[in-house]
């Protein structure tokens, strides 16, 4: 779905590279997205912005342009402070009422962003197409 859209994507992790590479290279998703940014790009880690600002950076796009799906706290904070719509999917941690009011949205499974995103692309083609 999100490959279909064509959508520039980031893994922004507080893990190293070589753990990233070890978890996610074997699962064979790597390349699946256009960057990592890993613990030692970035100068200060989450809940500070630099992580996030530097995968927009990278990804060559706006920050406020940009979707963060976190699970976790200072995840959430981090994406947030760089500007980004984020969006948390908890794994560890249930949402405060202060990451509620942090996040666009907050949702249980991947499953539901994912339809989420097939409401945006369908609005976006139906939007075009009234237009033309």
């Amino acid at each position: 779905m999100i490959d279909e859209m064509n959508l520039p994507r980031a893994i922004v992790t507080s893990s190293s590279r070589p753990t990233v590479d070890a978890h996610l290279g074997s699962a064979g998703i790597l390349p699946r997205f256009h960057t990592v940014v890993a613990r030692g790009d970035y100068d200060r880690g989450k809940p500070y912005p630099d992580p996030y600002l530097r995968a927009a950076d990278l990804l060559g796009k706006s920050p406020a342009r940009c979707l963060a799906l976190e699970d976790s706290h200072n995840g959430v904070r981090a994406a947030h402070a760089a500007g980004m719509i984020t969006v948390m999917v908890p794994d560890l941690l249930e949402p405060t009422e202060e990451i509620r009011d942090l996040c666009l949205d907050v949702v249980t499974t991947l499953h539901e962003v994912r339809d989420s995103l097939r409401f945006v692309r369908y609005a976006r083609n139906h939007a075009s197409a009234r237009t033309e």
